[in-house]
């Protein structure tokens, strides 16, 4: 997820909720990772104001797992929060 930085410094946590999305399967390739019946996790941001919603229209910003840990937004937002609350 891409946002201006006064988006993102008026993200809270509220706007942030997790959702299981199905693998689209009209493509041929097959990814031995995502199996029949499988979904992905995916993080989704709600965000309602900013530059270019002026309107106040509910906008949707999501980030999906990614199996390379080094470019993963959702295992990225899983250590910021576990550093952010020491759990």
């Amino acid at each position: 997820m891409m946002f201006r930085s006064e988006v993102t410094r008026q993200i809270r946590l509220p706007d942030l909720f997790a959702h299981d999305v199905e693998p689209n399967r009209n493509n041929n390739t097959e990814d031995a990772s995502c199996r029949e019946g499988q979904f992905v996790l995916g993080v989704v941001l709600m965000m309602r104001q900013g530059k270019t919603n002026k309107d106040g229209k509910i906008q949707y910003g999501v980030a999906v797992r990614n199996k390379e840990v080094d470019v993963c937004p959702v295992g990225a937002l899983a250590f910021y929060l576990l550093e952010l609350w020491s759990v």
